[in-house]
């Protein structure tokens, strides 16, 4: 894929003299901004800024990488990079993944708002047939003599091209320099290669008597395609040396996974770090999605280990077959009530996720549900000042557009509309499955889209008594929505991220 070019206006002042500019308003007495503020792009794409203001403006990086308006410094390039109201444009390209945070000098962090953002995601689109990559485990353990702790990272599910993935360590409440030697790189995997490779951490022994500490690890800005997979952060524990000690108790991992049509699933709990005395530990199942009864049978029990035993300990789940199409569904489980002078370790808590056999879940027209672009299932849940709730009917505009009715036939209180942008090429901010939600009403309003070919789940709620989306209501990951009606323009709003999934 050839490298793409994009355009950031710096708009505000004399120069847009009054009139709409044609990027969402503009003029005199409008503030300065980037538009747009935030942009994604891919390793190797150029960026070009474009001056349309009489106010002397400059592009100056947070992190001081770069800083150009009349040229450009730091990047080879002629010029000062002066704040300046005579430029017309400069172009930057960026060969690095990773986040850009950028301001204007005169009106960024001293103005109080022109500040603007270039994300630049990892070279090839991400493809399935590029693979995964992930730490094998959620918790490696190493004892506080043992020299180096060999940390093992895999690529999986794909092995098309040459990928590469960068790996850090952090503080967690063990101490680079005290208790280990802090490390970051990257591992590389070439064309048609897969499977596990490592990089080591030294740990640093010493005569003190201490808890277990621990050391973050963290995979980051994956190349050539690939995508993080679960875990792609992780927990060293290093173990003291000094003590006795009756050991932390733990499962395995944080993700355990089973079939739906398999009788049973197996978790599985360890004892690290010592093994001084008899030590036991409950655990319990709760729903995630999956509901017990219908999906799996609840359990709960205790796990024990005896004196001088640092075996893993297991117990079962037993699972339910149904035949209707679904997505996978998860079980949380727990570890709790360790004795013995045990620790709970980490994790305590996973997650199991029961894995669909009878094919892909339907979109279908109903009553209470409408299927949009031949894949977006969405219903609406309303709920009234008295507690009662019901379900909204859905009456389809056009293939692309619904309205729900509440209380009376007729009585349309929300229209959803969803919008394909995938033709935009790759890289576009706006290559989305966009969402817009308008709505006339007051009660509790919750609207659920699923992306039924990828499992892709959003939810937007609209709380009892306030006006329909306004003040702005949080999408499922915590971003603001704008004001008044929903217009989920990108994953973070909202909007679905999955035109090549």
């Amino acid at each position: 894929m050839s490298a793409a070019n994009h355009s950031v206006v710096l708009l505000g002042g004399e120069a847009d003299g009054g009139d709409d500019d044609g990027y969402g308003g503009g003029g005199a007495g409008q503030d300065p901004r980037f538009f747009p503020a935030t942009l994604t792009i891919q390793v190797g794409d150029t960026v070009t800024w474009t001056l349309e203001s009489d106010l002397e403006h400059n592009v100056a990086a947070d992190d001081g990488s770069f800083r150009c308006a009349d040229g450009c410094d730091g990047d080879g390039q002629s010029g000062d990079g002066d704040l300046s109201s005579s430029w017309t444009s400069f172009t930057l390209a960026f060969d690095t993944a990773g986040s850009n945070p950028y301001h204007c000098e005169a009106h960024g962090f001293a103005g109080g708002g022109m500040s603007g953002t270039v994300i630049v995601e990892g070279g090839a689109p991400p493809s399935a047939d590029n693979g995964e990559i992930r730490f094998t485990g959620a918790v490696f353990v190493e004892p506080e003599n043992g020299g180096n702790a060999v940390i093992d990272v895999e690529r999986v599910s794909g092995s098309d091209g040459m990928v590469q993935v960068s790996y850090a360590t952090s503080n967690g409440s063990a101490t680079a320099g005290v208790d280990y030697t802090g490390t970051s790189g990257s591992i590389s995997w070439a064309d048609q290669e897969a499977g596990t490779k490592s990089f080591t951490v030294a740990v640093l022994d010493d005569t003190e008597s201490e808890n277990n500490e621990t050391v973050t690890l963290a995979l980051s800005a994956p190349t050539g395609g690939a995508v993080l997979a679960s875990p792609s952060q992780a927990t060293l524990r290093i173990t003291d040396n000094d003590t006795a000690s009756a050991g932390g108790l733990q499962f395995t991992s944080s993700t355990f996974s089973v079939g739906e049509g398999e009788a049973m699933a197996t978790l599985s709990a360890s004892r690290e770090g010592g093994s001084d005395g008899s030590v036991s530990v409950d655990y319990y199942t709760a729903d995630g999605s999956a509901v017990a009864g219908s999906d799996y049978t609840a359990v709960s029990g205790t796990l024990d280990w005896s004196e001088g035993d640092a075996s893993n300990k297991s117990f079962d789940i037993p699972i339910f077959d149904d035949v209707a199409p679904e997505f996978a569904e998860t079980v949380s489980i727990s570890l709790a009530d360790a004795s013995g002078g045990a620790s709970l370790g980490n994790p305590s808590a996973a997650t199991l996720t029961i894995n669909n056999n009878d094919g892909p879940m339907p979109c279908d027209d109903a009553e209470f549900s409408v299927c949009l672009l031949d894949r977006f299932l969405v219903t609406i849940r309303f709920e009234t000042n008295d507690g009662s709730m019901g379900d909204a009917r859905a009456f389809k505009l056009t293939d692309s557009a619904a309205s729900f009715e509440f209380f009376e036939v007729g009585n349309v209180e929300i229209v959803v509309k969803m919008k394909d942008t995938c033709t935009l090429p790759d890289g576009h901010p706006l290559r989305n499955f966009w969402v817009f939600i308008a709505g006339l009403t007051n009660v509790r309003v919750e609207i659920t889209i699923v992306d039924t070919v990828t499992g892709t789940v959003r939810k937007f709620i609209n709380e009892l008594n306030q006006p329909f989306f306004t003040p702005a209501p949080e999408s499922p990951d915590g971003q603001a929505n704008p004001p008044g009606a929903i217009q989920a323009t990108t994953a973070a709003l909202g909007a679905f991220p999955t035109c090549d999934l």
